[in-house]
């Protein structure tokens, strides 16, 4: 059923939101914001928990310290991840180690330093361009033969290990496919799709029945990673995926905070025809089942 978007329907439907794409710094955004600024925008907006990646490097001893700190105690989780880029030595399991012995919850296949990324897509509007050597030569997953790099399955050993979440990032579907699949028989649980605009319908929808989770961004015209969206589009990636296996992605509007870019998304969501139940389960339920946290959890990474 339709809701009216009203203020008050909107701050309840963003209090006990996840956040996936918490930036780890402000290098690319041109944001001055830093991650206490962003952690105490997420906080006051009653954000359940947020995520904190940087494709340049892990963001994850500064969360310890935030955690240790400010938020001890406090009621929102603050975890982070790590995009393995050329910068922190791309396809690298000693990284993933030391990024999940950290704390860390989340693993990105390469975004901004994968092949398929490098090769069709320019970088998001806004965003400060890298040098080239920053990000090249292009990352991929599969050898010549079609067979998963040895350095990836050892990846992948460690994330089961660990039962982190384990992320496409910038890889094309026919690299998410192979790697998922081996993913699955190494004992990964936890999978995202991070662009769900990038992939094909059909595709989409046989990587949620496999069990993945989709991030879709419902924002027309807004920058949801490196792509402009359009009304019909964000629908139909969420009916491919369903609402049980989609995990809302707020667009980026300008130096908005993690509350201000949920609203927005939110006052979408509404506008779109989604209701209530549905709403929760795409920007918090399924998120915090992706993470691992606990029904009552608010406070703990």
């Amino acid at each position: 059923m339709n809701i009216e978007p009203t203020q008050i329907t909107v701050q309840a439907l963003v209090r006990g939101a996840v956040d996936l794409r918490g930036q780890g710094g402000p290098l690319h955004s041109g944001d001055a914001r830093d991650l206490l600024d962003l952690a105490r925008d997420a906080e006051a907006a009653g954000l359940r928990a947020i995520v904190f990646m940087d494709p340049d490097f892990s963001p994850a001893p500064l969360v310890q310290t935030l955690r240790r700190h400010e938020f001890s105690g406090r009621p929102i989780s603050l975890l982070s991840g790590v995009e393995l880029n050329n910068t922190v030595g791309g396809l690298n399991p000693y990284a993933v180690e030391h990024e999940l012995m950290l704390g860390g919850r989340v693993i990105s296949m390469p975004t901004v330093s994968a092949a398929h990324r490098i090769r069709n897509s320019a970088p998001p509007r806004g965003w400060r361009s890298q040098a080239p050597a920053a990000h090249a030569p292009g990352l991929e997953v599969l050898k010549a033969d079609g067979q998963l790099r040895d350095e990836v399955r050892q990846i992948l050993d460690v994330v089961a290990a660990h039962d982190a979440v384990l992320c496409s990032g910038g890889l094309h579907v026919a690299e998410i496919w192979p790697l998922f699949l081996a993913a699955r028989q190494r004992g990964v649980t936890r999978l995202l799709v991070n662009d769900g605009a990038a992939i094909g319908l059909t595709e989409l929808r046989e990587l949620a029945l496999f069990g993945a989770f989709i991030e879709v961004c419902v924002q027309a015209g807004l920058q949801c990673g490196g792509c402009l969206e359009r009304t019909e589009v964000p629908m139909a990636l969420i009916a491919a995926a369903t609402t049980r296996q989609t995990i809302l992605v707020p667009g980026r509007t300008g130096q908005d905070g993690p509350g201000g870019r949920f609203r927005a998304a939110v006052q979408a969501c509404l506008s779109l025809g989604y209701d209530a139940a549905e709403i929760r389960q795409i920007t918090s339920d399924n998120a915090a089942r992706l993470l691992g946290l606990a029904p009552d959890e608010g406070k703990t990474a």
